[in-house]
């Protein structure tokens, strides 16, 4: 009966369960061993089962990591709680399936300091307000906002942050330009750049994204930001005048031009 204690929490956790959590249910460790043996569980990391019955799960290894940093605490009481380490940098970019990143290692922020020894796993001081955390597929990561300021504050390619918004805006999640803006304008010299260019060039995939979405449902307005809806009218008035100038301007020129 304990056993099945177990197979029921790791069904609450992608088929994943810690040894930690499995002796709070009261299974001892030479029965791990033993169902380790008998092939019922694999060893995904130290201290990290999985049941050899569970579905397939593209984020396993990021999950496992992720519960490694809170053995004895289950995936519901961290979510619930808000408790424990938070995803960040690319890693969580990756459970976002946004941008094209390379994860070299699992970055996580953690209210109170913790060390790993895992080389793979970094852990970064800083408290998070609970609007800048999400939970996606199970698991505690940064808002896509701070997502977006972070890669902004440590300079990633802008061309790579643009497609992650770009991402991030088509699979619905929403930014607070406000606080992306605010970003931009810090960061703008060091990338070189005037601010407006940077902040117009960040906002162009929402643009792209949400003037899609109308084309398609011009009266859908649930998933738009407020901000994009101003943006679109503003560049799409910008855009219009300039036509209409360039018309007037080649008029002029046919009409000043002799007839042959």
């Amino acid at each position: 009966m304990v056993w099945l204690d177990v197979e029921k929490l790791a069904g609450e956790q992608h088929g994943l369960f810690t040894s930690a959590q499995a002796v709070n249910l009261g299974v001892n460790r030479a029965m791990i061993t033993r169902k380790k043996q008998q092939g019922a569980i694999e060893q995904i990391r130290y201290g990290v089962y999985a049941l050899a019955s569970a579905p397939s799960d593209p984020h396993q290894e990021i999950r496992a990591a992720w519960l490694s940093l809170e053995p004895s605490q289950t995936a519901v009481q961290r979510i619930v709680n808000h408790e424990g380490p938070i995803l960040c940098g690319t890693v969580a970019a990756e459970i976002y399936e946004a941008g094209v990143f390379y994860t070299e290692r699992y970055d996580f922020y953690s209210s109170t300091r913790k060390q790993s020894r895992d080389e793979h796993i970094r852990l970064r001081l800083r408290n998070l307000e609970k609007e800048d955390i999400e939970t996606v597929d199970g698991m505690l990561v940064v808002s896509p906002t701070v997502l977006v300021c972070d890669f902004l504050e440590e300079y990633y390619d802008l061309n790579d942050v643009t497609t992650l918004i770009r991402d991030l805006v088509d699979s619905r999640r929403k930014i607070n330009w406000n606080r992306v803006e605010e970003t931009a304008q810090k960061v703008s010299e060091g990338y070189g750049i005037p601010t407006e260019e940077i902040f117009e060039q960040l906002f162009a995939p929402a643009l792209e994204v949400s003037s899609a979405i109308k084309s398609t449902d011009p009266n859908n307005e649930q998933y738009l930001p407020k901000e994009v809806n101003k943006y679109i009218v503003e560049n799409w008035g910008r855009k219009i005048q300039e036509i209409n100038d360039s018309i007037k301007y080649n008029l002029i020129l046919l009409f000043k031009k002799p007839l042959l």
